[in-house]
């Protein structure tokens, strides 16, 4: 019952976690700005990925990325545009400047990699996979611990005592 427990708990405690990165480039054309999500290792397109797109003023688009790994939306603005792109583990979030330019021009810094995760929260996700391997085997070694005085109870019950 308690390890179902402790799965049960698991399971619903899990919360989403982000292995792989993800990187981002974009092209302005006119009002309409096309956001390319890809794979750095082998530059495959991210076909499917969420993309959101938000600025100062919120939510400025959303959708998924075409079989080419790309996302389209239209606006005026000039930016900062704030992307965050997610597809099956694999995760980019970065902060773009599409200023205004001729069309199909390429903002100054265009190229965009998927933001690396900090070294804290690579120690954290460590720690949390130590504690919980930690926490199984505390669990595991106290439920041999009982077996044991269980038996040496046992034992010491069917010793015939010395008068």
């Amino acid at each position: 019952m308690r390890r179902r427990a402790a799965c049960v708990w698991l399971v619903l405690a899990a919360a989403p976690a982000y292995g792989h990165r993800l990187s981002v480039d974009f092209v302005r054309r006119g009002d309409a700005i096309t956001i390319e999500v890809f794979h750095p290792e082998d530059g495959s397109p991210a076909a499917g990925a969420r993309v959101r797109v938000s600025a100062a003023g919120g939510l400025v688009a959303s959708g998924d990325t075409n079989e080419r790994g790309a996302f389209e939306f239209r606006t005026a603005e000039p930016g900062p545009f704030e992307v965050e792109a997610v597809i099956a583990g694999h995760r980019a979030t970065c902060v773009i400047e599409a200023a205004a330019g001729p069309d199909g021009a390429v903002g100054a810094g265009s190229r965009i990699r998927g933001e690396p995760a900090p070294i804290v929260q690579v120690v954290a996700g460590l720690g949390a996979i130590f504690g919980l391997f930690g926490f199984l085997l505390a669990l595991r070694t106290a439920r041999a611990a009982r077996r044991i005085a269980a038996r040496l109870s046992r034992i010491e019950e069917e010793r015939p005592r010395a008068s």
